[in-house]
């Protein structure tokens, strides 16, 4: 490339700060406005007036704060390129002009500006949950977001939010002290990208972008987005020699953006399903499944010389990536998809993979809100066909996962205890892979910190790419020019990872609780209980959802913000609320965590009740949970089956069901089981002739299965006679006192007495240990 044009990222740069003088504007001050109205603002004629004042506090900030960036980058450059988007000259300009448009699904250049709005300053974000609707169900009630750091307390949006100039400029200040501790320097550029991103997302997701159009897109969203669109536009133009052609730039048709998906599968069968199923080693694969599908996400990034911005999604196992659409790209991408094929069969031996797409190409045209519903639902096509096809590139050229191993394996007390299918490190039980995840397990419940490391290491997460994960309780301990990574605290200068892996601890407060620790929690019989949750139509609310309305930063807001509720504010709950619960896996749009079955039980509605407060209560955004329980020593990828049994029949009721005890009621019917199920243990711990004991409780869920196999057509006597051998049996063994009430109470909740008469046994068993 000729050396006179300016690097990618600062291009970059220019784009991911192009309009944060709008937070800057909103405080009132005048501070940071700069005094090139004419060089910057468009002039409007038919009102003579100069309108897109912001630019003018994106120019005057950029230029007090050019010490952030690294020396070795050309801050007048990135600032010129920020602050002309709304007047661009040149074709860098432009570049960050067209971003800026295509990332909000129309022609900014043809709206007004925010300050057009009277007292536009007071309009709070409007929760982009509000925008979601499935036809048949109720409309959303609007709700919006109060200036605050992104956190668990700040996620969740009210009826009303209050903003003004004076809320701006207090959250302004504090904006530019954490800015201030980036250094600049020689820090590499990447990690610089990502600091600031980090400072980005947890000060202008609050903050709208726009409040010309419907104020439910975040400055973040907004701001990142157009970066990633500005990176591909580069590379694209780059490629075809044309970075300077203004024509080739702005032309809207021409196929230059490619959306690449990357998702795992086998996520349960890699969790669960081993020789043995150890809390160390279901926390580090945990961990694991999430860092896989980043380091694959990463590698590509890196190998494409693009910076992370252009990981538009990420959650879950799951992300989507904003590439150039070259024929250097597609066959960087058919080259990585083989190999991370042929590693992930080499480790994983098939049970977990990720399935990168094919890709789909869109135009600058295809962004518009007018036609982005079908290129959405394209890439939800794309994903699924990857799904479809998973290991297909690498069993073309195999046909064997199991070769090599076995060859090593000279005779069964050579395999690993844990696994059952590598060989075992020399004087271990263990293999090397299955030892590394034990390590990491046994270490991440006592450190805070994390950092991508470019070599494999014994200890840590070993993933594609020679990417490893390690954890670190001490920052000393990293290794030089490592960015750390703070556990779910936002740290000016460090990167954030907000996790779900919430792990209970024994009363010492030092060690993690295993799972015989945890049912011996529970009350009455000392069982555990697992809990799977996911959320209902997710992939149609992700393409047809937003209906027109969709963009490109609506979908990377509503993939952000669900992906923050099920790590953040679940891994609060439980440290807060739930302290006896364990993570299993959360992220992306599902979880699944084990427990005392009666807080499990508990914990389930509360949930349920939690997500729609995140949601807004928008009856499209629901969420279905499914509870099975076993004994403390039954084997997790048993209890595993039985809950992802649980779950589906939730979901084939009506979404946002909770199944347990062959029962599926919605939220307030659950709470209602709950509440019955203590009432009727209540009765079975009176003294006297008031106790109802367990003999009576265990006939009532015959009774309540004999009266449902009537319903279905069974009229043996047995069944048919249900109803006088029930009155006979509650005259003979209830206290005429209760005898009344409680057979009012009985018939009220027959139809759900596998769920009462469940939980009243349960809580009234023994205290013991079930093996």
């Amino acid at each position: 490339m000729d050396k006179d044009y300016p690097r990618l990222e600062e291009v970059v740069l220019g784009a991911l700060l192009h309009d944060i003088g709008k937070f800057a504007q909103r405080t009132g001050q005048q501070q940071y406005r700069s005094t090139n109205e004419e060089l910057l603002c468009p002039y409007q004629s038919d009102k003579n007036y100069f309108s897109h004042q912001h630019v003018r506090y994106t120019d005057g900030f950029l230029e007090s704060f050019k010490r952030i960036f690294p020396r070795y980058l050309n801050s007048s450059f990135i600032i010129n390129t920020a602050a002309k988007h709304h007047k661009p000259d040149t074709p860098f300009e432009w570049m960050v002009a067209m971003a800026d448009w295509l990332s909000s699904g129309t022609d900014r250049m043809r709206k007004g500006s925010d300050e057009q709005n009277e007292r536009y300053y007071n309009q709070p974000l409007k929760s982009i949950f509000s925008k979601v609707h499935i036809a048949g169900r109720e409309n959303p009630t609007d709700r919006f977001y109060e200036l605050g750091k992104l956190s668990v307390e700040s996620a969740f949006p009210k009826k009303k939010a209050e903003l003004g100039h004076d809320r701006y400029e207090k959250f302004w200040l504090d904006f530019e002290n954490d800015l201030k501790k980036l250094k600049g320097g020689t820090s590499r550029i990447e990690d610089f990208i990502n600091l600031l991103d980090n400072i980005l997302l947890h000060y202008t997701w609050c903050i709208p972008s726009s409040t010309m159009d419907e104020p439910d897109i975040s400055l973040y969203d907004h701001l990142v987005t157009t970066a990633a669109l500005a990176a591909a536009l580069y590379r694209y133009h780059e490629h075809h020699k044309n970075l300077t052609d203004l024509d080739q730039i702005k032309n809207k048709q021409l196929k230059k953006f490619l959306f690449v998906s990357g998702d795992l599968s086998g996520i349960q069968d890699y969790i669960f399903r081993s020789s043995e199923t150890k809390a160390k080693i279901l926390r580090a694969k945990s961990f694991e499944i999430q860092a896989f599908s980043q380091a694959v996400a990463r590698h590509i990034l890196q190998r494409l010389d693009l910076p992370p911005v252009c990981k538009i999604m990420d959650a879950g196992g799951r992300f989507l990536l904003l590439l150039p659409n070259t024929k250097p790209t597609r066959q960087l991408l058919q080259d990585i998809r083989l190999e991370v094929e042929e590693w992930a069969a080499q480790k994983y031996f098939g049970q977990l993979t990720l399935n990168l797409s094919e890709g789909v190409e869109a135009s600058g045209s295809d962004l518009d809100q007018e036609k982005a519903q079908l290129l959405f639902a394209a890439i939800a096509e794309d994903t699924a066909q990857a799904k479809q096809t998973k290991l297909q590139s690498w069993l073309t050229k195999h046909t064997h996962l199991l070769d090599k191993e076995y060859q090593k394996i000279e005779s069964n007390q050579d395999v690993c205890e844990s696994c059952g299918k590598r060989v075992k490190k020399q004087n271990n039980t263990l293999c090397p892979v299955c030892f590394s995840q034990t390590k990491f397990g046994e270490h991440i419940p006592k450190n805070n910190y994390l950092a991508w490391l470019e070599d494999h290491t014994e200890g840590a997460l070993n993933l594609y790419g020679k990417i490893s994960l390690q954890s670190y309780a001490d920052l000393r301990d990293l290794p030089d020019y490592t960015l750390p990574i703070a556990i779910n605290q936002f740290v000016p200068g460090f990167g954030t990872l907000y996790t779900p892996y919430y792990l209970p601890l024994k009363d010492n407060g030092k060690e993690v609780m295993d799972f015989t620790d945890i049912a011996a929690r529970a009350e009455g019989k000392h069982y555990l209980a697992m809990l799977k949750a996911d959320v209902d139509n997710l992939g149609f609310i992700f393409s047809s959802g937003m209906g027109e309305r969709i963009s490109i930063s609506r979908y990377a807001s509503l993939s952000r913000m669900l992906n923050f509720y099920f790590s953040a504010c679940v891994n609060h709950t439980l440290k807060n609320n739930y302290r006896n619960l364990y993570m299993v896996f959360s992220g992306g749009d599902d979880l699944c965590l084990i427990g005392p079955w009666n807080e499990v039980l508990d914990y389930a509605a509360a949930l349920q009740e939690e997500f729609a407060g995140f949601t807004g209560n928008n009856p499209s955004v629901t969420l279905s949970c499914g509870v099975a329980l076993a004994g403390a020593k039954v084997p997790v990828r048993n209890m595993a089956g039985n809950a992802e049994e649980a779950l589906g029949e939730a979901k084939q009721a009506k979404p946002g069901k909770i199944h347990a005890f062959r029962t599926t009621a919605n939220r307030k019917e659950y709470k209602g089981l709950v509440a019955a199920g203590n009432q009727l243990s209540d009765l079975m711990r009176k003294e006297g002739k008031e106790k109802v004991t367990s003999g009576v409780v265990y006939r009532l869920l015959d009774y309540g299965q004999r009266e449902k196999a009537l319903k279905d057509g069974d009229i043996r006597s047995e069944n048919a006679l249900w109803r006088s051998h029930f009155i006979y049996d509650t005259a003979r063994n209830i206290d005429k006192t209760i005898l009344d009430s409680f057979k009012q109470f009985v018939i009220k909740h027959f139809g759900e007495m596998n769920f009462v008469a469940s939980y009243a046994l349960y809580k009234n068993r023994k205290q013991e240990v079930n093996s």
